[in-house]
């Protein structure tokens, strides 16, 4: 028989609880990593369209650099917002489960959570972030740069 089964009922709850407030907080870690890899890459080829050739050597190609200059944009903002409701997804999953564990931790040990203030700031970076691409986008599209 493993040590789990011995466990008393509160400390297995603590445990479950601490799981799976753990595994949320690694999916908004995830998504927010994959939404600023891809906006960094999508910058990146914003960017190097911006630095074309005045003359390219064959036709085709200025017209492939005018379609990225706008689709790049258009791409990285629609994956911001793609991206940002997975993330809204897990923080109110954290929310539900930091609220469901209240009045449950065992004298014994430490809080599952932080405190309402550390749980506000901790989010701020999730929850801001996408839209500062958005934002960026969005002044990248302005049609007062054309």
């Amino acid at each position: 028989m493993s040590s789990d089964h011995k466990l008393p009922a509160n400390h297995e709850i603590y445990r479950i609880l601490r799981g799976e407030i753990e595994h949320e907080d690694q999916l908004i870690n995830h998504r927010l990593s994959w939404l600023v890899s891809s906006q960094a890459f999508m910058l990146t080829a914003f960017a190097i369209t911006l630095n074309a050739p005045v003359l390219f050597v064959n036709p085709i190609y200025a017209k492939l650099n005018r379609i990225l200059y706008q689709l790049l944009p258009f791409t990285g903002m629609v994956s911001a917002l793609l991206i940002y409701p997975s993330i809204l997804g897990a923080i109110i999953a954290l929310q539900r489960l930091q609220s469901h564990s209240r009045g449950r931790t065992p004298a014994d040990l430490p809080p599952i959570h932080g405190s309402s203030l550390t749980i506000i700031l901790g989010h701020c970076g999730p929850l801001l972030i996408p839209w500062v691409f958005i934002v960026t986008w969005l002044v990248l599209l302005s049609p007062r740069w054309d």
